[in-house]
């Protein structure tokens, strides 16, 4: 049986930026500065090699504003190598605990629609715990199991220009 673990890595690597400047006396240095770039990977889990992926939401990510969220709004669906295509699952998201529906900021927390669809909120709220679509399958009578784990990724851009925020540190 699968763990509903939240499996999101997170790297951080220090990138030195160097760039050779001229004085007013027209001596020539370089100046140079460390930015850390941080990437973030949402990793899903199976329950087994029977499933082989799904199509659905991975991530979603809010404008500079905190609105208008952009994400793959298609409904969750799960493929199994053994039947050769998509398989009846069931879907609902985890990680929002008793506490979190208890507080205010529960309804920032994203929703899934009865086909099985991610449904983000319209606001960003920064400090939301980490969650996880998971994805069940009918394993007898009345009974299910856990066939998938898909964490979600939650962020908010921070520029206004696209370009600046799909920047890869490139010159």
């Amino acid at each position: 049986m699968l763990d509903h673990a939240h499996a999101i890595l997170q790297v951080e690597v220090p990138y030195t930026i160097t760039r050779p400047t001229t004085d007013a006396s027209g001596n020539e240095t370089e100046t140079s500065r460390t930015v850390t770039l941080t990437a973030y990977l949402p990793i899903p889990t199976r329950a087994d090699d029977d499933f082989d992926h799904i199509s659905g939401a991975n991530k979603i990510a809010y404008d500079s504003n905190g609105a208008n969220p952009s994400y793959y709004k298609d409904p969750y669906t799960l493929y199994s190598t053994v039947a050769r295509g998509a398989i009846e699952s069931r879907w609902e998201l985890y990680g929002t605990t008793t506490e979190l529906e208890r507080s205010a900021s529960r309804r920032y927390y994203p929703s899934i629609s009865e086909d099985g669809a991610l449904l983000a909120t319209v606001m960003y709220y920064n400090g939301l715990s980490p969650i996880s679509v998971v994805g069940y399958t009918p394993s007898g009578e009345d009974d299910e199991d856990i066939a998938w784990v898909q964490p979600i990724l939650i962020f908010q851009n921070k520029y206004g220009s696209a370009m600046m925020n799909d920047w890869d540190g490139t010159l």
